[in-house]
């Protein structure tokens, strides 16, 4: 029983830590510059907040035919671009899980022989369109995909839609008011 109450505690003790890195994340977020910024500041949180699982964040291109890797942590075999196509999640426009790689359709974008057995793809869809892709690649001998770890994933996913389309936004406004937009000239 003392056992049990051990383990309940030490999994409410790194839940709590995991929020407060996704807490912080955020605040942090909503206060950079651009997308390159955002880059610098997400590694410092996304390992912990995942810990011990690796994964990946592609932001969506403008022409919205692929995505581009923007950070990766962990062991995770991560291509620099992909596209729509590749991957189940962004083409049913939902998380997409698989819990035995071996028993399943697995994305493209893992390639011919994926690095973990369970992954979960989550679109992150923010202002009414796909902003991007959080690839979770979960550590073998886990707990695979319980219900919390999906929960606590859609919510970081939510949080970077959120602050990369704000971002986004911030920088097509800040164009807009130094170039004209059906000339592409400066305004003065």
């Amino acid at each position: 029983r003392t056992a049990e109450l051990e383990l309940a505690n030490r999994e409410l003790a790194a839940r709590d830590r995991r929020n407060q890195l996704l807490t912080e994340l955020t605040g942090l977020l909503q206060t950079v510059r651009d997308v390159e910024e955002a880059v610098q500041v997400m590694p410092r949180f996304l390992g912990p907040i995942f810990a011990p699982h690796a994964g990946a964040v592609y932001l969506t291109k403008s022409s919205l035919n692929y995505l581009e890797l923007l950070q990766h942590w962990g062991k995770v075999s991560s291509p620099a671009t992909l596209e729509i196509s590749d991957c189940w999640g962004l083409r049913r426009g939902q998380p997409y899980l698989v819990e035995d790689s071996r028993n399943a359709l697995v994305c493209r974008h893992l390639g011919e022989h994926p690095d973990s057995h369970a992954y979960l793809c989550l679109p992150m869809m923010a202002q009414g369109s796909t902003i991007g892709l959080l690839h979770l690649a979960f550590a073998t001998g886990d707990t695979l995909a319980t219900q919390a770890w999906r929960e606590h994933a859609r919510l970081v996913a939510e949080q970077l839609a959120l602050a990369l389309a704000n971002l986004r936004l911030r920088d097509a406004l800040r164009e807009q008011s130094i170039r004209d937009v059906l000339t592409g000239l400066h305004n003065r």
